[in-house]
């Protein structure tokens, strides 16, 4: 997994609609004052092998279950931790992306996870994402 906490970082992904959707994501965040993730938080891009544990690890936030109750993804009872969770499309049909994000204090400190759509994402990661997400109100990203 990626963790970017600095805009420079977005020049070692690879073109497409991740580079994009972050460019985008720093670019609001430091529109008003300087991006610092000590107050806006951090983006985590997720890579082919990262297992759900890990990521939930190095976001501080839970994924397939509820941090308040017994609500496990699967059962009806399950209501998720995240503010949004969005899908965007690629252009010209190249794979597009999940944004989840959490929003972890009232002065809006966050963490965002990526998750592509590409080969060897955890697929109870994708049947998450799939089952929760909306479609991007934003056109094509890339």
């Amino acid at each position: 997994m990626l963790i970017l906490n600095d805009p420079s970082a977005l020049a070692a992904l690879p073109a497409g609609v991740v580079r994009t959707l972050l460019h985008k994501r720093f670019a609001e965040l430091s529109e008003d004052e300087p991006y610092d993730p000590a107050v806006n938080g951090f983006f985590i891009v997720v890579e082919a092998g990262d297992s759900i544990a890990a990521i939930e690890q190095q976001s501080g936030c839970r994924l397939l279950s509820n941090r308040l109750s017994d609500g496990r993804f699967g059962y009806p009872n399950f209501v998720p931790d995240w503010e949004c969770l969005t899908f965007h499309a690629g252009r010209d049909g190249s794979p597009g992306c999940f944004e989840m994000v959490f929003v972890l204090c009232d002065d809006g400190y966050g963490v965002e996870i990526v998750i592509p759509l590409q080969g060897g994402i955890d697929p109870a990661l994708l049947a998450l994402c799939r089952a929760y997400s909306s479609p991007s109100p934003e056109f094509a990203l890339d």
